[in-house]
């Protein structure tokens, strides 16, 4: 739930701030994936530079992404990482204790017994966990590295409620209740860069998380969204009835959905308005301003 966090001991460990090398290649990525692993982490230079590189990248592409696989292809579906980098170490890495075996399923783009993979990474990449900042570099990193063979969906979280969201030391009148959110992603890049101005990497962050699409479909058949997709062409036909929300943090909805309802036609994704590059939040409050952005990225 939005109240978790579960920073971890590989966490905690204390973190070295290098530069990483800026002519990104498959075999570069590799390297700088190794060092993320030893617990360095990029300047916030490097950092704010991949992601208005990847920005470019997606800021091409339309809402809703239509790919065409290979038959040599592995199609690899990631979902909420929330800060946990040491997902992606099970995934590229592969992972072997006593209690736990985790098969090495290689990174983007490797070729493996002669099939190559390709990662859908379906949002929700940061906050709650401890490790969001080298989780959103490194999908950057492998952006540039291979676009052809990674694929990401925004989720709410990349978002003005909890991923852009402003740390509570820069607020002016901080949110007594922002500790029962959980950790969010910038207060996670202000603990470890606690004398950098936030607004030297907001900007980058917003600009990656709005670059990013809101949906794949895969072979014409496998379609990939982060909260769904709308019941009705029109939200507004579907619910003949609705009881008051109790809070925000426990709704109960009583529902009656009407029968006669029209599809939400997928040719009218790339028309949802306002454009997902100017659309920061849409979170609850106003829901029914940003209606059909809720319900592909939250619900």
């Amino acid at each position: 739930g939005p109240q978790s966090s579960f920073v971890t001991e590989w966490d905690k460990t204390q973190k070295r701030v290098i530069q990483f090398e800026r002519n990104i290649t498959k075999e570069s990525a590799k390297l700088i994936f190794k060092q993320l692993c030893e617990h360095n982490i990029p300047t916030i230079e490097d950092f704010c530079w991949a992601l208005r590189e990847a920005a470019k990248h997606y800021r091409q592409q339309p809402n809703h992404v239509d790919v065409e696989l290979q038959q040599t292809d592995r199609l690899i579906l990631v979902g909420d990482m929330h800060g946990c980098f040491e997902t992606l170490i099970r995934l590229f890495n592969g992972h072997q204790e006593d209690s736990l075996s985790v098969e090495r399923l290689g990174f983007p783009g490797e070729i493996l017994d002669g099939v190559r993979n390709v990662y859908m990474f379906n949002g929700d990449f940061v906050d709650r966990g401890g490790s969001g900042y080298q989780i959103v570099f490194m999908l950057a990193v492998l952006t540039l590295a291979d676009p052809t063979s990674i694929f990401l969906n925004r989720g709410n979280h990349e978002s003005e409620m909890f991923g852009m969201a402003i740390p509570p030391q820069a607020q002016a009148t901080p949110n007594p209740n922002a500790a029962a959110m959980g950790l969010k992603f910038l207060q996670e890049v202000y603990d470890k860069f606690p004398t950098v101005d936030y607004q030297l990497y907001r900007p980058a962050v917003t600009d990656f998380f709005c670059s990013l699409p809101i949906c794949h479909t895969f072979d014409k058949y496998l379609f990939v969204s982060h909260g769904g997709v709308p019941v009705a062409n029109d939200p507004a036909t579907v619910m003949s009835q609705q009881s008051q929300q109790q809070n925000f943090m426990n709704q109960k909805l009583s529902v009656t959905y009407n029968q006669n309802v029209t599809p939400f036609p997928i040719s009218q994704l790339q028309n949802l308005t306002p454009p997902r590059f100017n659309t920061m939040d849409f979170e609850d409050q106003p829901k029914l301003k940003n209606l059909a952005w809720h319900q592909f990225l939250w619900s």
